[in-house]
């Protein structure tokens, strides 16, 4: 029997334009999955949805808030998108027809082509953007271990100077045009781990 699939994958775009894919690509239809992400800046108030565009307000808070996202696609082709802030109860969705913006099977097959054209950059990409994720959460971390007075407080001048000097270079990388090789991201997060690790006591990413 033939089953009717979804020609390309959906999903949304994470921290660092990284796609989180949700429903791969030649999934049999009807199908439904849910999964929970969180905020990923300090007070963030709204999440944005890009396939059509509702925006969910969320509470100011640390980064690290819940919400829950479902995509659900029926035997119609017809894609229902919710969001739903856990703390809070807040929810929207949005409901994609295929009428709106449906792309002919010639547009489909392109895309699909380019996808494998550039598979190994979008690697590259991916994996460049892991390095800057990573590096930008545990960066994170240390910040907000070295603002309890009671943890700062007790290290050596010399240790808290050369912990403050690597927080202000790992902004100044993350914050530029983030030109470097992936390398030297990783490499950042090596040694920022390494003094983390040994004057505060925190572990290591991952």
């Amino acid at each position: 029997m033939l089953r009717d699939v979804i020609p390309l994958s959906l999903g949304i775009s994470i921290i660092g334009d990284i796609m989180d894919i949700l429903i791969p690509r030649n999934t049999s239809i009807p199908f439904k999955r849910t999964k929970t992400y969180v905020t990923c800046e300090d007070n963030q108030s709204f999440v944005l949805n890009l396939l059509g565009s509702f925006i969910l307000s969320v509470p100011r808070a640390p980064r690290g808030l819940p919400h829950e996202v479902c995509f659900k696609i029926d035997l119609d082709g017809i894609l229902n998108v919710s969001c739903e802030e856990k703390t809070s109860g807040n929810k929207k969705d949005i409901t994609i027809t295929n009428e709106i913006g449906r792309l002919s099977t010639h547009e489909i097959k392109r895309m699909i082509q380019e996808a494998e054209n550039f598979k190994a950059e979008d690697m590259k990409f991916k994996k460049k953007s892991e390095a800057i994720n990573a590096l930008d959460d545990y960066l994170y971390n240390v910040k907000k271990v070295m603002k309890d007075t009671n943890v700062s407080s007790l290290l050596p001048t010399k240790s808290k100077n050369k912990i403050t000097s690597l927080i202000t270079k790992c902004e100044y990388m993350l914050d530029g045009d983030k030109k470097e090789e992936t390398y030297v991201f990783v490499d950042m997060l090596k040694e920022l781990e390494s003094i983390s690790e040994s004057t505060l006591g925190m572990k290591k990413n991952g």
